[in-house]
């Protein structure tokens, strides 16, 4: 049998975190190293049967309050057990990210996985008070690596000069940051219908912000709601 789908390209790549074809994510999973992912994310895996389940990411009291009143509260679930499991978000470019004991602050429907090594919190950002998808935002902190996605190749802007970014287009930025949410419409604007422009995150030190080409507030997992190239986001830091 020939075909150019069976060509070389088109296999699983080597190597514990592999991202595939751009848009899948092949993680080798161990019963030392388990996963964490979003819920759903999950479309094949190869080995021993996995054992999935309900991650809470955040601990404790004050964790459980976070996750019942933000915006960014993004289910997870845990994979353990001893194969590779591969996942993907709705045909989006995937990047690996790793952390060397600092942090990535994340927009919650841009997270794919994370190590089990890294540890997991909601942030609120200051301004706007609650603002649905304008307030809270995910963050990953410690050694090890986590997986992002992006509607399209996002553009890595360098937050040294005041940026201003879409709050949905706002894919990941440096855990240095503490952005502000601001609002560029005036309520004469506001009166006549407004502009589409209302929100947006507010940048003004050292550090980087992804955006991706796309407002699009797209629908996700099943257990969320209901093409893109790959991307390099390690390009900023050679």
């Amino acid at each position: 049998m020939r075909s150019e789908l069976f060509a070389e390209s088109n296999f699983e790549p080597s190597g514990s975190w592999e991202v595939f074809h751009s848009k899948m994510l092949r993680v080798v999973v161990t019963p030392d190293e388990p996963l964490y992912a979003t819920k759903g994310a999950m479309v094949a895996y190869q080995g021993d049967r996995l054992e999935f389940g309900h991650h809470s990411g955040t601990q404790g009291m004050s964790g459980m309050i976070k996750k019942m009143v933000s915006s960014d509260n993004t289910p997870l679930m845990s994979i353990k057990g001893s194969a590779e499991v591969f996942l993907a978000d709705a045909a989006q470019s995937v990047a690996i990210v790793y952390l060397e004991g600092d942090s990535i602050c994340v927009n919650g429907k841009s997270l794919l996985a994370f190590e089990h090594t890294l540890t997991y919190d909601l942030k609120v950002n200051s301004g706007a008070g609650f603002v649905s998808g304008g307030i809270w935002s995910t963050v990953i902190s410690g050694h090890g690596r986590v997986a992002i996605v992006a509607d399209g190749t996002p553009i890595i802007l360098s937050t040294t000069t005041p940026t201003y970014t879409d709050t949905d287009a706002t894919v990941a930025w440096a855990g240095n940051l503490v952005p502000q949410v601001v609002s560029s419409m005036s309520f004469s604007s506001a009166l006549r219908g407004g502009s589409g422009e209302a929100m947006q995150y507010y940048f003004n030190a050292p550090g980087w912000v992804a955006v991706q080409p796309s407002e699009m507030i797209r629908i996700t997992t099943a257990a969320q709601t209901s093409q893109n190239t790959g991307f390099n986001i390690g390009s900023l830091f050679s």
